[in-house]
């Protein structure tokens, strides 16, 4: 069950890196795309932001991606495959953010 988590989301965090990178939202808005504060502050900012973070929502994809096949191989019990793809889940959606963030701040300061 653990792996399911790892095994849906890692594709699809993929996808959407894909689809965000070649189809990023145009302009500012309240309803999809990376939406911070930071990132709103202007049409340039939200421009950069769209695409260097659906580059960084695609590798994340795939780092769930190798975590959910290493679960699969080594001999996890069901509670520790089960931390471990919910602990992967949330570090590499932190991850996103705070690097995003990052380089939003250094470009817009």
């Amino acid at each position: 069950m653990a792996i399911i988590i790892l095994g849906i989301t890692g594709p699809l965090f993929v996808f959407l890196g894909i689809f965000f990178a070649k189809f990023p939202p145009k302009k500012i808005n309240h309803y999809y795309g990376y939406r911070t504060t930071r990132s709103m502050k202007s049409q340039e900012a939200w421009d950069f932001a769209q695409v260097y973070g659906a580059k960084k929502m695609f590798w994340a994809g795939w780092v769930m991606l190798a975590m959910g096949v290493m679960m699969l191989l080594l001999p996890f019990s069901e509670n520790a495959k089960a931390i471990l793809s919910v602990s992967t889940l949330i570090i590499v959606a932190v991850w996103m953010i705070v690097v995003t963030e990052k380089a939003l701040k250094s470009k817009f300061p």
